[in-house]
């Protein structure tokens, strides 16, 4: 991996930055009250410096301004990048105390570089994220707004990459995930994946058209209950107006590693909409399948970046 800033030419000769992410700690928890768990990163603890320039200013892949901040985020441009065509964009989130380090940690970068999927990873505010929860992290209480972030950031990469803003997709893991719910509520995503994360305030979850949304859950799970990551599955099911008795697929079990998975797939969606809800039985706090870790209770029967690409090269944003 090249490092951060470095810089290749693409088909049609521009410059542009080929995959500008760090290897950094996969960061989970900082305590269960802001719905993570793992070690600190010390650069989370850091706060952004600030900006005087326009918002969506700054270096591509490295910062953008935006609420007077320069927010850092991590890009990968898959090799098949042309420009001659817009080309799907995942929006990764990490958890508490994370950094976007995360993309590589949990292989999203290989699945989108398979896939042909632009890649970025932003950073959130000393590691976190505001998920609408009243003050439960960092920049809940700073009063960051990190929706208006995400359009930044899209309409930045917009600007200096081909993207197609049809195929727009959030995927997090624990407090990133439950960003990534936030965002499929307020933000116009075509697809939206949480990995082992929660919806705060489901009642103020009113999206403007339906979003198709794939979760992951263990049933282990002591940081974030397996119910607070079940039952948003069934809520976007509701919302997208899907049937409401799923059909339950219970998958090999590949490896020796304490889990089972169990797939749920909610019925005749809206506009060709999909809610699928993958319960791993005996899962932990974790990410599915991740390469960087495979401590017990972490389930290798799936990989979840396989399955979340390949989840959203199926979708685009419903008229």
């Amino acid at each position: 991996m090249p490092r951060k800033g470095a810089i290749v030419r693409d088909l049609v000769g521009r410059r542009m930055p080929r995959a500008l992410a760090t290897a950094a700690g996969l960061a989970l928890a900082v305590g269960a009250a802001t719905g993570c768990g793992g070690h600190q990163n010390p650069s989370a603890a850091e706060a952004p410096e600030t900006t005087d320039l326009s918002e969506g200013e700054g270096a591509l892949g490295e910062w953008v301004s935006s609420g007077g901040l320069q927010r850092t985020y991590s890009l990968w441009v898959p090799s098949s990048y042309d420009g001659s065509r817009p080309y799907p964009l995942v929006l990764a989130f990490h958890g508490a105390g994370g950094n976007g380090g995360v993309a590589q940690h949990v292989g999203l970068d290989r699945a989108a570089e398979r896939a042909g999927f632009i890649l970025a990873a932003p950073d959130g505010v000393r590691g976190s994220w505001a998920l609408g929860c009243g003050g439960c992290t960092i920049a809940d209480q700073m009063g960051i707004d990190d929706v208006r972030f995400v359009g930044t950031l899209v309409n930045h990469l917009t600007r200096h990459l081909s993207v197609d803003r049809d195929r727009v997709f959030a995927a997090g893991l624990s407090d990133g995930g439950t960003f990534s719910n936030r965002l499929a509520c307020e933000y116009p995503l075509a697809g939206a994946a949480v990995v082992a994360g929660a919806l705060f305030n489901p009642a103020l979850c009113r999206p403007v058209r339906p979003v198709s949304l794939v979760a992951f859950h263990g049933t282990e799970d002591s940081i974030i209950p397996f119910s607070q990551g079940a039952t948003p599955a069934r809520i976007w099911a509701d919302l997208d107006g899907c049937g409401p008795d799923p059909t339950i697929t219970p998958l090999p079990d590949l490896e020796d590693d304490g889990t089972t998975v169990t797939r749920y797939d909610y019925p005749a969606c809206r506009n060709g909409t999909e809610v699928v809800f993958f319960a791993v039985n005996g899962g932990i706090h974790s990410w599915p399948g991740a390469p960087s870790s495979q401590q017990r209770g972490q389930t290798r029967d799936i990989e979840a970046s396989e399955e979340i690409v390949d989840f959203f090269s199926r979708h685009r944003r419903v008229p």
